[in-house]
């Protein structure tokens, strides 16, 4: 049995993301196994679920507040004896750089910021070139994650990183349908201009045209920073009336996946692996995904339709020609079902466990 600490500034549920989603699942299969102690920034401290969490009790997740988290955990996790340090990174997450004397092993989801020039990329890139040297692991959903942090190391660190090239899922695993008078498209993920939802908007005007009785449902969560790009969602959506529904901050996701004819994933980058998507082929639904999630290995043609990003025209003649029965939607959805049950949390935990025993020189 290892002695783990957990490392994540934020947790599923209090802030809405495949990252928490990620983290939160994994530790409840660790936990099964070992002694896990979590830090992170919101909710109440508490035992449950077969791990201790200790929380700094903010409210909001700030750049200042995210700062504020790392120097707690860091020195928090300095006092307690433990085998290995899990850390579930964020662009900004500096606790790997203050921790001494622990092996740390690092989660990069992704590196969305790599090809932007303002000043705050430039801290980022210095602070994950500086926590990739500082541990003693990196692990990364997919290759394509690992393509991105060499070229921002400027060398090939393969040897230093774990591509999972997988992540877990849950769901009924089964085609699940609400039959009703409409004809309803749901985009699951987070407002924030890499998930497209501008995108969508823009190809559902093409749709309603064809397609009268369609709806539009944008479900996810709003993290800070986003605030702008949300109003602009918004303003946007408000064209259509009662078309377009926007739920944020859901606590249960599952009557909306249950309720969607299709989902949408028109992202256009900054994606680590797509959780999302997966959910969506546990619910047996038809799903169209740009060509990003296709780079990251959660879809591929046989199991879903991939249109290249930015394009709404394209995305809104995937959408109609599902609706026409143009597609074997059959086949696509079978194929997202048996790919989706493959994946589970306790292959992930499995993987990062042996990764851990790895680190410090166990046997298991």
């Amino acid at each position: 049995m290892l002695k783990i600490i957990v490392i994540s500034r934020g947790w599923w549920p209090h802030i809405y993301g495949g990252a928490e989603k990620f983290m939160f699942n994994v530790v409840k299969e660790l936990a099964n196994k070992h002694d896990v102690v979590v830090l992170t920034s919101v909710g109440s401290s508490e035992t449950h679920r077969g791990y201790t969490l200790y929380s700094m009790g903010l409210k909001s997740l700030s750049t200042i507040n995210s700062t504020r988290f790392s120097i707690w955990a860091a020195r928090r996790a300095s006092k307690i004896s433990a085998d290995v340090v899990l850390v579930n990174n964020y662009w900004g997450e500096i606790a790997p750089l203050l921790l001494r004397n622990k092996p740390i092993i690092t989660i990069i989801h992704d590196v969305g910021f790599i090809s932007r020039k303002d000043i705050m990329s430039y801290v980022k890139k210095f602070i994950v070139k500086a926590t990739i040297k500082n541990s003693k692991k990196i692990v990364v959903p997919s290759k394509s994650v690992l393509e991105d942090l060499s070229t921002m190391m400027g060398a090939n660190i393969s040897d230093k990183v774990l591509v999972l090239g997988f992540e877990g899922v849950e769901g009924p695993f089964k085609r699940t349908f609400v039959k009703n008078n409409y004809f309803d498209i749901l985009l699951p993920g987070r407002f924030a201009p890499n998930k497209g939802h501008d995108i969508a908007l823009e190809a559902f005007k093409y749709v309603v045209r064809r397609i009268p009785n369609a709806r539009l449902w944008l479900v996810g969560g709003l993290s800070p920073g986003n605030e702008r790009y949300f109003r602009k969602v918004r303003e946007l959506a408000s064209e259509f009336g009662d078309k377009v529904i926007i739920k944020v901050n859901v606590k249960d996701m599952d009557p909306y996946y249950r309720l969607a004819d299709i989902c949408i994933f028109p992202s256009r980058g900054e994606e680590g692996y797509g959780l999302t998507v997966l959910e969506a082929l546990a619910y047996g639904k038809p799903v169209i995904a740009s060509k990003v999630f296709e780079l990251t290995g959660a879809v591929s043609k046989d199991r879903a339709l991939i249109v290249e990003p930015e394009n709404p025209q394209a995305l809104a003649k995937a959408i109609i020609s599902l609706y026409n029965g143009e597609v074997d939607t059959e086949f696509m959805v079978r194929k997202g079902l048996e790919h989706a049950r493959r994946l589970n949390w306790r292959r992930v935990a499995e993987t990062l466990e042996q990764v851990m025993y790895s680190v410090i020189g166990k046997q298991q």
